[in-house]
């Protein structure tokens, strides 16, 4: 589910960037930022291009403490809750020329302005079970920034840090089960389940 919503996201902004810029090729991929000074330049598809790189993934833990069953009709399905998960995506500006650069950092402001919440009626290729993207920009004070580009590699281009909530893992039903009805204990004792 995650890597469908990742190309899915890419396919969308690379359509809405396209219209925006007048390119005919598109301006997003997305690949490891940190591997970028190590591919060889004849099979390195990420230069002049925006990157779109998965750096971080967080559980949201509000929302951790779900049911672990459902039930349906007589029977109950057990599965573990899903996870909600916070995925921090970085959108590199990896351009030759600095003014193309900013130019295409500024063109994805303003669709995450006009786009702040993303749904499977506006991208409707979402996988099912994404229901909605929410975009927050996150801002790094210069330690962070600092750190951030030494763990990456190094070489600072300039970017766009977003946190976007929530893309939901579920795996289908474990096990399934007869629901319980009533309970027998040892004292012969009969309690209904009701």
């Amino acid at each position: 589910m995650l890597y469908e919503t990742l190309k899915q996201l890419t396919d969308f902004l690379n359509q809405s960037l396209k219209a925006g810029s007048n390119s005919v090729e598109p301006l997003l991929e997305w690949g490891n930022i940190a591997q970028m000074e190590t591919l060889s330049q004849g099979a390195n598809t990420l230069e002049d291009r925006i990157v779109l790189s998965l750096i971080n993934l967080e559980e949201e833990k509000t929302l951790s403490n779900g049911r672990n069953f459902t039930e349906n009709g007589p029977k109950t399905q057990y599965h573990n809750p899903p996870w909600h998960l916070n995925l921090y995506l970085l959108f590199s500006m990896r351009f030759e020329d600095y003014d193309k650069a900013i130019r295409n950092l500024s063109l994805l402001l303003q669709f995450f302005q006009r786009n702040q919440v993303l749904t499977n009626t506006t991208v409707p290729a979402l996988p099912a079970g994404v229901d909605r993207l929410a975009f927050e920009l996150i801002t790094l004070n210069f330690e962070q920034f600092n750190q951030m580009w030494a763990v990456l590699g190094g070489k600072q281009y300039p970017f766009l840090l977003f946190k976007v909530r929530m893309v939901s893992i579920r795996q289908l039903p474990v096990e399934e089960a007869p629901l319980i009805r009533q309970i027998i204990s040892n004292e012969d004792n009969v309690v209904n389940a009701s």
